[in-house]
């Protein structure tokens, strides 16, 4: 109960990711298309399905995925995908958006 309180919080105070190409803030995931470059740090909502090229992060899939143990995400390593409408806790990654958070479903 405690941990889905906490996701709760932690998305209403969450910021949107910044577009790595040009520097700008995305108001919602309608502006993502396939490829896009984005940078999302500590405290910012992931607003595209895709995959990370850079960074590491912890990330709080609870409310997609059911676990309440935030995933750690790494460029580097096996777990370098990521969901749209998830939280990053800690860290920063780039990814390269492969469908937005309302095209979300079955490829």
């Amino acid at each position: 109960m405690t941990s889905n309180l906490f996701s709760r919080l932690s998305k209403a105070l969450a910021k949107p990711a910044q577009n790595s190409q040009p520097t700008g803030s995305f108001p919602s995931s309608s502006g993502l298309s396939a490829g896009k470059l984005i940078t999302v740090k500590s405290g910012e909502m992931i607003p595209c399905n895709g995959e990370v090229i850079d960074g590491f992060a912890t990330v709080d899939e609870s409310a997609i995925v059911g676990v309440s143990t935030p995933a750690m995400i790494d460029s580097s390593a096996g777990r370098n995908q990521v969901l749209a409408d998830t939280l990053v806790v800690e860290g920063s990654l780039t990814i390269r958006c492969a469908k937005n958070g309302g095209q979300q479903g079955s490829n």
